[in-house]
């Protein structure tokens, strides 16, 4: 016998398929309500369900209450409340999914978007593998040093969908322990800028900054970062300026100030 057909099951133990030849299968045009398990090496077909499932081939189900499902490689439901998901490659839908707990993907995978149409770019990659915010810690630098006393008012938050991050902050300095050398930096970027070679991203200054300010032919603030680089260059420059060197990499740093609502986004590895 290769398939089963009834129009109910009912057990309160184990109910267990068994046939090997041609293609084993449970069709099922009523519902089957099963205590503990149903075990099958082939096909299940029912109109409504409840109880375990475990099967090697295609299941199908109109209405699906179950607490695990091991090893179906082709899950087709209307509506489904399962705890466990095991071993199945395909979920087919013909309505929404609704989950009323937390989505885990393993590293390295996610939502595939594979099956929309892509731009007239050069597509990289559909998957999106990753979520994440949390708190950064900027800090006033120099690319050959300096130490800045970081105040209450320090804060920085970030978030973090797939390869693009956007980090924010208010950066509150009440010291200079040591003045910045070299290029003036903001650290503490909590990932690493894209590391190919000529990628740049341009950040925000605030509407207010009290301590870092321009002077000279320069007249206005300006932030970046570089590739492969976790900390943001704060540049003094003037858009005026058409030949030369429009920016200095030196503005000028008091030994307490604020920057208020500084934000930068940027791609990552």
């Amino acid at each position: 016998m290769s398939t089963i057909k009834v129009n109910t099951i009912q057990s309160n133990t184990t109910a267990t398929l068994d046939v090997n030849s041609p293609v084993p299968s449970l069709d099922v045009t009523g519902s089957v309500s099963v205590g503990e398990n149903i075990n099958a090496s082939g096909i299940i077909t029912a109109t409504s369900f409840s109880g375990n499932v475990s099967a090697t081939g295609v299941s199908t189900f109109t209405t699906l209450s179950a607490t695990s499902i091991v090893g179906v490689s082709t899950l087709g439901v209307t509506t489904a409340y399962v705890n466990t998901l095991s071993g199945i490659s395909t979920i087919d839908a013909s309505s929404d999914i609704f989950i009323n707990r937390s989505l885990k993907f393993a590293s390295g995978y996610g939502i595939d978007f594979s099956a929309t149409a892509n731009s007239s770019g050069t597509m990289t990659g559909e998957l999106l593998s990753d979520y994440e915010e949390g708190i950064w810690t900027p800090r006033i630098s120099g690319t050959s040093g300096g130490n800045y006393t970081a105040g209450a008012g320090n804060l920085g938050r970030y978030s973090k969908v797939g390869q693009i991050v956007t980090a924010s902050a208010t950066v509150h300095w009440t010291a200079a322990v040591t003045p910045y050398s070299g290029a003036l930096i903001l650290t503490g970027l909590p990932y690493t800028a894209l590391n190919v070679t000529g990628y740049r991203a341009a950040g925000s200054i605030p509407g207010q900054s009290v301590g870092i300010y321009a002077s000279g032919s320069f007249n206005t603030l300006k932030a970046g970062v570089d590739w492969s680089n976790s900390f943001v260059y704060i540049v003094m420059a003037n858009e005026t300026i058409t030949t030369g060197i429009n920016y200095s990499h030196n503005p000028n740093v008091l030994s307490s100030g604020d920057l208020y609502g500084f934000t930068i986004t940027y791609l990552t590895n």
